[in-house]
């Protein structure tokens, strides 16, 4: 029997060993921890993946804002609405630039702006006299301030100074006995909109002061009529005398008069946009001066009074604005060099030939294509004319360089030639037809269109070269058939007869440069834009995977927690019988 206790006795101690040992070791919370981050790690993949996806959209959104500014001076140089005379083309850009025949600067007589598309050529210019405003003064008053005592109403406006009624403006104006001239001015300014005179008090001296009124515009007469009242304000003011006569004109209204190329000119306003088409002049001063002389005659010994006039002829140049194209090549060199800076980093490579860190489009089809497509349009001619011919070339990295001097004789010397290199050019052998909208496709084509008017005039169809099918008629538009070659070409045709018409169109390299650009570029359409929506989305499903991932993870981790616990408890629960059993076999 006590070899068999013995033995029973040896038996319970090992299990107390074993089960002490298991509860010692055994911590719910860490392996549902370990669970839990096993179960967690297979969204770290996904993570990195939308951190490198975020790297690449960056790197796109930086190559989409480079090639848009790259397309901001092509806007300028292809025509960008490509409307004929849109005002964004700039080899429609004019310069108006003013010479003197005598040795006083032309600009202190008048400035000329001229409009895109103005007509080349000069014009001669002489201003005669420039407009005025008609200015009265009153009597001197011996303050501004002082009350007046004056009290009444008064009429008061202008009316055009060519025939003294027409156009007439006015309003009244009420006086009252407590008014200083200050505060007579101020009322009248108050219907300055109505009346069309503006009232001022000028101090003349020390103690003297003028109430003085001037037409807000010039060519126009100021017009006062007394009305009821206990005194006549104006009369009492001495701005008009008892019969209604202006005392005092300090300057009379008159109109701008100068001739050009030789035509009399009068206009009402030293503002003049309507005597040259595209054309503003601003008149300053006159250009014909009379100076008065006096001298005495050596037999009778009267006075005898002479005057000389002296006329200074103005030459208007209107020219290409050259400065303005140069400024906008200048831009487009340095947009492109900018581009062509991040193109380099991301073909970079490390010593050992892979990718280097700041190639993250390395290798990437749509840099590659966008690359390839620019270098392609840069390195072709229109002509013969290529970029090389006006002194731009590339340098062994592919940048671009300029030589200002070659370029500005480029300008001056084959200013067609350069506009053609860079815009959509298109020729007709009929004025009556005019380029709506070009294409972006068709970069080069000549054709013949038959135009056929009905008996009133109406344009009624179109073939070309032979072929009705190529060109839709809408009103007096001539539209590219869909899916013909043609499409996207647009025509407004304004003649009244049927004719046959030779076309030519051709699209330069700003033209061709900014369509395939669009093509990556475009903020709403382009490959670029479409990528990007495209990895946004991508990461968008990632983030919501791996939140899947952790939800899943952490209901994991609580099931381990309660299964684990109540492992725990078990073993201590056993832990705790062992131990009863331990100490009755000891006290038996």
């Amino acid at each position: 029997m006590s070899t068999v206790s013995s033995t029973g006795s040896a038996s319970s101690s090992s299990a107390s060993a074993s089960y002490s040992g298991y509860t010692r070791g055994f911590n719910a919370t860490e392996l549902a921890q370990i669970a839990y981050e096993d179960r967690l790690s297979k969204a770290d993949s996904l993570d990195t993946k939308i951190t490198t996806n975020k790297t690449k959209i960056s790197s796109y959104q930086s190559l989409q804002s480079l090639l848009q500014a790259v397309q901001v001076p092509l806007d300028s140089l292809r025509n960008s609405v490509k409307v004929t005379g849109d005002s964004s083309d700039a080899f429609l850009k004019r310069s108006a630039t003013l010479t003197s025949s005598d040795s006083t600067s032309a600009s202190s007589y008048l400035s000329a702006t001229a409009k895109y598309g103005t007509s080349l050529g000069d014009h001669e210019i002489v201003v005669n006299q420039v407009a005025k405003a008609e200015r009265l003064g009153s009597s001197e008053q011996s303050s501004s301030s002082d009350t007046m005592n004056l009290s009444g109403t008064f009429t008061l406006g202008t009316v055009s100074a060519d025939d003294g009624s027409s156009d007439p403006s006015s309003a009244v104006i009420t006086i009252t006995d407590d008014m200083s001239l200050s505060d007579i001015a101020d009322a009248i300014n108050v219907s300055a909109s109505a009346t069309g005179v503006n009232a001022s008090v000028v101090q003349t001296s020390g103690s003297e002061y003028m109430l003085v009124l001037t037409g807000a515009k010039t060519d126009r007469q100021i017009t006062l009529n007394a009305g009821a009242g206990t005194d006549d304000v104006l009369v009492s003011l001495g701005v008009i005398d008892a019969l209604g006569a202006k005392v005092d004109q300090l300057q009379a209204a008159q109109a701008a008069k100068l001739t050009i190329d030789g035509v009399s000119i009068s206009r009402a306003s030293n503002t003049i946009d309507d005597a040259l088409s595209g054309i503003t002049l601003d008149l300053y001063k006159p250009t014909v001066t009379t100076a008065s002389s006096t001298t005495i005659d050596s037999g009778s010994g009267a006075t005898v009074t002479s005057s000389s006039v002296t006329s200074n002829t103005l030459t208007l140049d209107v020219s290409n604005d050259i400065s303005s194209i140069e400024s906008e090549i200048d831009e487009f060199l340095s947009a492109y060099n900018s581009l062509r800076d991040f193109v380099l980093t991301n073909q970079s490579l490390n010593s050992n030939g892979t990718a280097s860190d700041t190639a993250v489009l390395f290798g990437d089809s749509i840099l590659r294509g966008v690359s390839s497509s620019v270098q392609s349009i840069l390195s072709s001619n229109v002509n013969g004319v290529s970029l090389g011919s006006i002194g731009i070339s590339f340098d062994i990295n592919n940048y671009l360089v300029l030589d200002s001097e070659k370029l500005s004789n480029a300008l001056s010397n084959s200013y067609d030639s350069v506009q053609a290199l860079f815009s959509y050019q298109m020729t007709s052998s009929s004025g009556s037809l005019m380029l709506l909208k070009s294409s972006d496709s068709l970069t080069s084509a000549s054709f013949s269109l038959d135009v056929q008017v009905d008996g009133s005039g109406n344009l009624s169809s179109v073939s070309c070269n032979g072929d009705s099918s190529l060109f839709t008629v809408s009103g007096s538009s001539i539209k590219g058939a869909t899916g013909s070659i043609y499409e996207g070409l647009s025509f407004v045709y304004v003649g009244k007869t049927s004719q046959t018409i030779s076309v030519s169109v051709s699209a330069g390299i700003a033209e061709r440069m900014y369509n395939s650009i669009d093509t990556y570029a475009d903020s709403y359409s382009g490959q670029l834009a479409s990528q990007i929506s495209y990895l946004q989305e991508q990461d968008t499903d990632l983030s919501t995977r791996i939140s899947a991932i952790q939800s899943d993870a952490e209901a994991y981790r609580e099931f381990l927690l309660t299964k684990y616990s109540n492992i725990a408890a078990k073993l201590a629960l056993a832990q705790t019988t062992l131990t009863m059993l331990e100490a009755l076999s000891k006290s038996g």
